[in-house]
């Protein structure tokens, strides 16, 4: 069949579905309201079943169609007289009043009016959005508010080690799993409710706000071991800084005593080369006057043996003079002979000549070995002075050497103190960080837990708790007291006390709204705010 008619044909399958609705059936109808399904919407609506009704947390569909910005759907329950424009359930109220106060805006107290302080938060909200500041309900900036608020549950669940999933702000399977295990582990009612409600954020600032007591303490004790260990490294490097100047003190007393050797040494090898070298001046001075004495006794000599051979020539011819009167033969005999006389002794005295320049070669060349045989043993005291000058400079050398070391070492000390120093001063300025960090966090939470009069009831035992925003610097282990006994209350504002501790009145219109007297444990800083607040 052509599908000339698509509308006539939508029609006929929408009656037929209507006939076959339940309209019992709540959840579904819910489902398709928060899922922003209109056509469920109207079939339910053709259907002819009741639309002005409630979920399990009090919210109704003209609720829900502002939570989700569903426009439309407002506009057909009005039209249908199932919602009045404008009106809201105080379900929807409290949730505003929570959500508020969850993302960080104070709503007042979480009573279910829409009073002047809810309607500032609104506009506060509205401001931060850039929106038109109405300060009324509409779905324009509740879409958005949902989305938000969702996001941060899902993160808070993720926190607390529930698996939320993605903070991407829509509700899916692992978020309900999520939510669904939360409230069971807090006895929350309707644990399978799969969407945001008052109850559930309440809770989970609750639990947040415990386990960011856990976390500051377990960073205040980290930052105390932190301190001890930079504390001892402080002194270890301290302690090595001292153990290495005193090794600097005593390489600097070794290289001063190797030093003064050194010196000692030298002066000592200095004057036995002196020593020495007058030895030698005198040895050679000595040898001088001995050769000097040896050329006087050789001149002596040979002046001698001259007058010796002019004597017995004189004689010679004193007698050949004699003689030569004696006879003319005999006097050319004589002559003769003392012509070979002469020659004789011309040939005696170039023997006596020869064997004294023999002697006097003699005489030089020992004189020659004597000073070769000084002049090497100079050399050699030279050259013992000259390594020993050497020795001494090296072994000065290396005492410099193990002094400047020492002085590098006493450096690197001081500089390693230093940087120990550095480390330490770094290490208390991030403890000092994290400190104020996690007081932040801890104001933070504590801020939107703060309620100026009343608290939300919660049903089964789960815990209420707040916290006033005027705690300064954090919670610290120790600062809590904890007063238990019955809570009473008389009326007014100052007449709510615990064992004669006074708490603020709006723990005790909370708690008296059964109108029956309570067994409760209220946790108190030192400063006197009531903390936390846990009854029976």
């Amino acid at each position: 069949m052509p599908l000339r008619y698509p509308f006539l044909l939508l029609a006929l399958l929408s009656a037929q579905w209507a006939q076959a609705l339940d309209c019992t059936d709540t959840a579904t109808l819910f489902a398709a309201a928060y899922q922003r399904d209109n056509h469920v919407i109207e079939a339910y609506q053709s259907a002819q079943c009741p639309l002005d009704i409630s979920n399990e947390r009090g919210l109704g569909l003209y609720d829900v169609a502002a939570l989700t910005g569903n426009t439309s759907l407002q506009s057909l329950l009005e039209q249908g007289h199932a919602a009045q424009k404008g009106k809201y359930s105080p379900a929807l109220i409290r949730l505003i009043q929570t959500g508020m106060r969850y993302i960080d805006h104070d709503a007042g107290p979480i009573d279910g009016v829409f009073n002047q302080t809810t309607q500032q938060a609104v506009k506060a909200y509205q401001k931060s959005l850039g929106m038109k500041q109405s300060g009324g309900i509409s779905g324009d900036w509740l879409s958005v508010f949902y989305v938000q608020i969702t996001k941060q549950v899902q993160r808070d669940l993720n926190r607390l080690g529930f698996g939320g999933g993605a903070a991407d702000g829509i509700i899916g399977a692992n978020t309900q799993k999520a939510m669904r295990a939360f409230r069971t582990r807090e006895k929350l009612d309707h644990p399978e409710f799969g969407q945001i409600d008052y109850q559930l954020m309440y809770q989970l600032m609750i639990a947040d706000n415990e386990r960011t007591k856990v976390a500051i303490e377990q960073r205040e004790k980290e930052a105390l071991a932190a301190q001890k260990a930079a504390l001892a490294a402080q002194a270890k490097a301290k302690q090595e800084a001292e153990k290495r100047r005193r090794q600097a003190q005593a390489a600097e007393k070794a290289r001063r005593e190797a030093e003064e050797k050194a010196a000692a040494l030298a002066a000592k090898e200095a004057e036995a080369a002196r020593q020495a070298q007058l030895a030698q001046q005198q040895a050679q001075a000595a040898e001088q006057l001995r050769q000097a004495e040896l050329a006087k006794q050789a001149e002596a000599a040979r002046q001698a043996q001259l007058a010796q051979q002019q004597a017995a020539e004189a004689a010679k011819r004193a007698q050949a003079a004699q003689q030569a009167e004696a006879a003319h033969q005999a006097q050319l005999a004589q002559q003769q002979a003392q012509a070979a006389e002469q020659v004789r002794q011309v040939e005696l005295a170039k023997q006596a000549e020869a064997a004294r320049q023999a002697q006097l070669a003699q005489q030089q060349a020992a004189e020659a070995a004597k000073r070769a045989q000084a002049a090497q043993q100079a050399e050699a005291a030279r050259q013992a002075q000259l390594a020993q000058q050497q020795e001494a400079a090296r072994q000065a050398e290396i005492a410099r050497q193990q002094a400047e070391a020492a002085r590098l070492a006493s450096e690197r000390a001081k500089q390693q103190e230093a940087a120990a120093k550095a480390q330490a001063e770094k290490a208390a300025a991030e403890r000092r960080a994290q400190e104020e960090r996690a007081k932040q966090e801890a104001l933070a939470r504590q801020t939107r837990l703060q309620s100026t009069s009343t608290a939300p009831t919660v049903s089964g035992n789960a815990t209420a708790t707040a916290i006033r925003s005027s705690i300064s610097g954090g919670v610290r282990k120790g600062n809590f007291v904890t007063v238990s006994g019955t809570l009473v209350y008389t009326g007014g504002e100052n007449h709510c006390h615990i064992n004669g501790q006074k708490l603020d009145a709006g723990w005790c219109r909370t708690y008296f709204a059964t109108g029956a007297n309570k067994q409760c444990d209220a946790v108190i800083s030192k400063t006197g705010t009531v903390l936390s607040l846990r009854c029976k």
